[in-house]
């Protein structure tokens, strides 16, 4: 999510007013791009068993009550759509013209990601101009939205703070 969010903002810098770009890989992972196919081949069909997908899902710290939905979701796509995910997400690069965003932005990123998580979040703030970055304290990979649902709302309602226009009484 977070690289569709970079990648729109990088086509059309006044896209929106504000933008909250979580967890989003931007350092290109050659190897990891390369393996994709590979990796995919061997973990597709394990991704329709049960237990595999249990295991995925507890790595990803989300609360109990999405396993179902994240299993049915995970078994529904295709070997070639899992490839082409894989090789999309490890190979993305920021793109130049992303310093043409206008959008108020806050990227980011929990301390207990890993470390080129953290490390595209200082990208992607020095590539946006005016951007805040924040690493969250304790936090995994995507764990401000998925598990932090609350705080994630006070984030977006304060960098949307005055950027939203107001209507004159009355009108």
């Amino acid at each position: 999510g977070g690289q569709i969010l970079t990648e729109a903002l990088s086509r059309r810098g006044d896209l929106c007013r504000c933008a909250l770009i979580e967890s989003a890989l931007a350092v290109p992972m050659p190897l990891t791009a390369a393996l994709a196919g590979p990796s995919a081949a061997m973990s597709w069909p394990l991704v329709k068993k049960r237990w595999f997908a249990k295991a995925q899902f507890a790595s990803l710290h989300m609360d109990p009550v999405y396993f179902e939905d994240y299993f049915r979701d995970s078994a529904a796509i295709s070997r070639q759509s899992m490839t082409a995910f894989m090789k999309a997400n490890a190979g993305y690069r920021i793109k130049d013209s992303l310093s043409r965003c206008s959008a108020r932005t806050l990227v980011a990123a929990g301390s207990r990601e890993l470390a080129v998580i953290r490390r595209s979040a200082g990208l992607l703030g020095r590539a946006i101009p005016g951007a805040e970055v924040e690493i969250l304290p304790g936090f995994r990979h995507g764990e401000l939205s998925i598990n932090h649902p609350g705080l994630y709302i006070q984030k977006l309602l304060r960098l949307i703070g005055d950027t939203v226009p107001t209507v004159p009484a009355g009108g």
